[in-house]
């Protein structure tokens, strides 16, 4: 949403200053871009994709077994 709309998700920088969201020191930086979802999700992920490094994979889904198990005993652990 725009703010010219009333959307509250699209509130400006200095709007959001207002409500402690953004320092204001930082407000000069800000910067509001206004385009489609469509547009700015490929472009930013291809300069994310093509400024960071690539990391190693944490693998996650292979240690499922085990996280489930911390999580677990953490739940019996507070629950008791």
């Amino acid at each position: 949403a725009r703010p010219d709309t009333g959307g509250l998700s699209g509130a400006t920088p200095h709007e959001a200053v207002s409500w402690g969201k953004v320092n204001p020191e930082l407000l000069p930086n800000a910067v509001v871009a206004y385009v489609d979802t469509t547009i700015a999700m490929p472009l930013m992920t291809a300069y994310a994709l093509a400024k960071c490094p690539p990391r190693k994979h944490k693998r996650l889904y292979d240690k499922r077994g085990a996280l489930l198990e911390q999580l677990r005993a953490k739940y019996r652990e507070n629950n008791e």
